[in-house]
């Protein structure tokens, strides 16, 4: 029937009964299952801090050492599950400064 399921997670509970039962259908199908977590990229507020770059880059590698922990507990739950789980090594969204003619969207995906 499927041979390969995406499953989504933020970390919160629902999210966590949702992998539980999406690594219990990939181990019962015999399925791969590819688990991913997004993280918002740097966004500017009305009346936030001027972001500087030494800012932005603190906030990126802490979102990166969040997915990364997160990730890792679903390595975890999927060994305990015995599913075959991929996840991926990095995603990244890219934000185009304002008045750019970048396109918006995901830029790579790792």
């Amino acid at each position: 029937m499927f041979k390969h399921l995406l499953i989504a997670t933020d970390g919160s509970p629902a999210s966590e009964r949702a992998l539980d039962q999406g690594l219990l259908l990939a181990k019962t199908l015999a399925a791969q299952a590819t688990v991913v977590t997004v993280t918002e990229p740097w966004t500017e507020g009305a009346y936030a801090t001027i972001p500087t770059p030494s800012l932005i880059k603190a906030y990126e590698q802490a979102a990166a050492g969040g997915a990364a922990s997160l990730l890792d507990s679903v390595r975890k739950a999927a060994e305990e599950a015995t599913a075959s789980v991929a996840t991926p090594a990095t995603s990244r969204t890219s934000i185009p400064p304002r008045g750019s003619s970048r396109p918006r969207g995901i830029k790579d995906v790792i």
